[in-house]
């Protein structure tokens, strides 16, 4: 009895090629992280507040911080655009894909690495966008109006996090159909595959790319210990 229920059990999975589907999924990414790019460039970089000489120090920490959000913010969602475009147009023209009996399998067998990168940088992009809300109340209107805004945004971030980790955890809606339990274990993954596809496939670029990122956060962390004790980068450009 119990190898003929595993046999019928077996009969009713049905392989499919969810690739239309996923396509799909990938579109539902892109859109948002294209039209999040266009207002991240303008909220936080072209018109990034200017540091002035009467500013406090930690003013101007605070500001080019700021700055460098907005960047970190917009470049994230330009790789989301990337990853979603390219796996897009993987999905149309290879036509080999392997067939799954899911949605979640079609993607971890066909393109893991691209879906997580999409959602990742997506989210980070998205997360950042927020912050710069508030940020931009605080410079406009003075710390009153900005401790509200702050308020607002940080607690909004938060809700978006709770979303984003249930989400993450309910998956595909079956037992180990998800790629994690929270935006971290999500995270976590994708710089696993990245590292890992990286170094299996001898990609130059995405090597480069992860080390320049890499001495990137060293950077960050000595400019913020240089700047308690000097005030960096106040020298103009002739």
């Amino acid at each position: 009895f119990g190898r003929v229920s595993a046999a019928a059990a077996v009969a009713d999975v049905v392989l499919k090629d969810y690739a239309k589907e996923v396509s799909g999924l990938f579109g539902n990414m892109r859109l948002p992280a294209s039209i999040l790019g266009g207002s991240i460039l303008g909220l936080g970089v072209s018109s990034a507040p200017k540091v002035e000489d009467s500013d406090s120090r930690f003013m101007k920490l605070f500001k080019r911080m700021n700055l460098l959000l907005g960047i970190a913010s917009f470049l994230n969602e330009i790789v989301a655009i990337t990853y979603s475009s390219i796996a897009i147009n993987k999905l149309s023209e290879v036509t080999t894909h392997e067939l799954s009996d899911s949605l979640t399998n079609y993607v971890t067998a066909n393109c893991k690495l691209a879906w997580l990168g999409t959602n990742v940088h997506f989210l980070f992009g998205l997360f950042g966008f927020g912050l710069l809300v508030g940020s931009k109340a605080f410079f406009l209107y003075g710390r009153k109006i900005g401790n509200i805004a702050a308020c607002w945004s940080i607690a909004a971030t938060l809700q978006c996090l709770s979303v984003v980790n249930q989400g993450i955890a309910e998956g595909g809606g079956r037992i180990g159909d998800s790629f994690g339990s929270n935006i971290v274990s999500l995270t976590i993954e994708y710089a696993r595959l990245l590292f890992s596809n990286a170094w299996n496939n001898r990609a130059t670029l995405s090597i480069m790319a992860i080390a320049l990122m890499t001495y990137s956060f060293w950077l960050v962390v000595k400019f913020i210990m240089d700047s308690r004790t000097n005030d960096v980068g106040t020298q103009k450009v002739e």
